[in-house]
């Protein structure tokens, strides 16, 4: 409930037209005593508070009008301690009431006996034009409640558009500002100034059009002029509508980086990776992170070969995480598993209409998503030919064009590649290019295969034996030599990958406190036996035969009778004796 006091000038210029229209002081008080106005130039007691027995007083508390005819007929009066040296003669109290609640009263008085006749003879007319003039201050009262109304949710509304992330303008008919938010202004930096107009930020005819015609904007790629530079945004209008007819349009406009930011905090799946979960202390693994570690925070491409297994893609993520890249996006594109149809619009996004089917507004791709970030190239060698030109302007431009589009998109983003394929070798069938290779391979690394660090094996072996205890409940406490021998001399051609299935197979499948030789899967075992089988060497009966016939000679000698008695000591005729000696 707002308070008389709010609207104190006011009062005090109603109780100066009381005065003086009817020829006697006025005096104006709240519900709380104090004194609002008091047209009375030699008692004026302005902010004091009267006396809880003065009669205006009374008029609050009954909410009636009150007329004193006499000081003697008032107790409030007569124990006053003013009644001595009080000149009134005769008071009209007449209560203020605001929304059925009295918030004050005001009170005429007659100080000299004619004053007191004519305010008695006319007291009906002086109690109708107080109540008028109570009206028009009730009226004032309640305009100013509702202005302050408006300042509040005014001042909410600039508070909120002030805590919006997005950049929020609001323009008239001419395009002149409004209003702007902090974050446009921010936006725009110091070239902003609330007495020019959209044009100067936004060069765009489709602007224009949506002011002079009213035509909505939903997702425009502009550039907004800021500081000396234009900022790559999406833009969006909305008219403003009053009375069937359009006062103005609001603007919203987003940096692309920030639109970036918003798809890829809601749509890409984090996986924080760091250089520790990349396991192995083999001399080989431990020189690979630290090189690794040493550029992460170059902008340099980096290709990561290596065999299906070897995890190129953890290596490609811990680097990432690891560098100045960590808190930008991290987009991870299989370019095996996406059609070779698809594939441009995915990684370069493409333009409403551009094709059949294609999605209403376009959409964003995996370059402008990773933008400010990461985009790590998955399967670099299955690229198809037709798109490695158009990787490797990105590579050398640092832009993109969309399918469909008219122009080029700038973007800042490091790429990291990899493959499980040699592409010197593609190169030379003509199935890759030499120059898209060479800028891709400006940082090399090769993950190296599980066979040729072995001593890494059981370290990685505790490791997901830990893991798939937790994920299924298990309490295994290790492997049996057996099982781990022979898990340490298989060839993983699977590499990590392959290792890590084998471990979860014999964790599912074992009842034991440790992993046993007959939990390893079937396949790996026979291919370890296999592989003993092979090592054992097996000469061929002629070697052995000739070998025992030589040996056998050399006893009994070469003549006649000595070749006798070899045949009897070998066991078969002489006749057959003389037939091998001749083979």
């Amino acid at each position: 409930m707002l308070k008389l006091s709010t609207i104190g000038n006011y009062v005090k210029q109603t109780a100066t037209i009381l005065s003086s229209v009817l020829d006697m002081d006025v005096l104006i008080c709240d519900n709380e005593l104090l004194i609002i106005a008091d047209s009375s130039e030699i008692n004026n007691c302005e902010n004091s508070c009267l006396n809880p027995d003065s009669i205006l007083t009374k008029v609050m508390e009954s909410g009636q009008s009150v007329i004193l005819e006499s000081r003697d007929e008032y107790y409030g009066c007569q124990k006053c301690s003013s009644r001595e040296i009080c000149d009134v003669e005769s008071i009209v109290g007449v209560p203020i009431v605001f929304e059925g609640t009295t918030i004050g009263s005001i009170g005429v008085y007659a100080d000299t006996p004619d004053r007191k006749r004519n305010l008695l003879d006319k007291q009906d007319y002086f109690i109708k034009f107080i109540n008028r003039m109570c009206d028009l201050m009730i009226g004032k009262l309640v305009d100013e409640s509702r202005n302050r109304e408006i300042n509040i949710l005014r001042k909410r509304l600039m508070a909120i558009m002030d805590t919006m992330a997005d950049a929020v303008a609001a323009v008239d008919k001419d395009g002149r500002f409004i209003y702007s938010n902090y974050r446009f202004k921010e936006l725009v930096g110091s070239d902003y100034h609330e007495d020019s107009t959209i044009y100067e930020y936004i060069a765009n005819k489709e602007v224009e059009k949506s002011i002079v015609k009213s035509n909505d904007i939903k997702n425009k790629e502009v550039y907004l002029k800021s500081s000396g530079e234009e900022i790559f945004c999406l833009l969006s209008t909305k008219p403003i509508e009053f009375e069937d007819e359009i006062i103005g349009t609001v603007f919203t406009v987003k940096s692309m980086v920030d639109v970036y930011r918003e798809v890829n905090d809601l749509s890409i799946v984090d996986l924080p990776t760091s250089f520790d979960d990349i396991l192995g202390n083999s001399e080989s693994m431990v020189s690979l992170k630290e090189n690794a570690k040493q550029i992460a925070d170059s902008s340099s491409t980096v290709l990561i070969q290596g065999e299906s297994g070897t995890g190129k893609e953890l290596l490609a993520r811990a680097i990432h995480n690891f560098g100045e890249y960590r808190n930008k996006p991290f987009i991870a594109v299989n370019c095996a598993a996406i059609p070779d149809n698809l594939l441009e619009s995915e990684l370069f996004g493409y333009e409403e209409g551009a094709f059949s089917g294609a999605r209403k507004g376009g959409k964003l791709g995996k370059f402008q998503l990773a933008h400010e970030g990461t985009i790590f190239l998955d399967e670099i060698g299955e690229m198809p030919l037709h798109l490695q030109p158009k990787i490797l302007r990105v590579l050398q431009e640092k832009e993109i064009e969309k399918l469909g589009g008219t122009g080029t998109i700038p973007i800042n983003v490091r790429v990291i590649a990899a493959t499980n394929k040699n592409l010197e070798e593609l190169i030379k069938e003509g199935k890759y290019r030499e120059d898209l290779f060479y800028r891709l391979n400006v940082i090399p690394f090769k993950m190296i295969p599980l066979r040729e660090r072995k001593e890494d094996i059981p370290l990685l072996l505790e490791y997901f034996l830990h893991k798939y205890n937790d994920t299924l409940g298990k309490s295994i406490k290790g492997y049996t030599m057996e099982a781990e021998k022979t898990l340490t001399n298989y060839k993983w051609k699977g590499n990590v990958r392959e290792l890590q299935n084998v471990v979860e197979y014999m964790v599912n499948m074992s009842s034991e406190e440790y992993l046993i030789y007959e939990n390893i899967p079937l396949n790996v075992r026979e291919h370890m036996e296999s592989g003993k089988r092979e090592e054992v060497e097996i000469p061929k009966l002629d070697d052995v035969l000739k070998e025992l016939i030589q040996k056998a000679i050399g006893v009994y000698g070469d003549t006649v009778e000595g070749k006798t008695l070899a045949a009897k000591a070998l066991g078969i005729s002489r006749a057959t004796l003389y037939r091998k000696l001749k083979e």
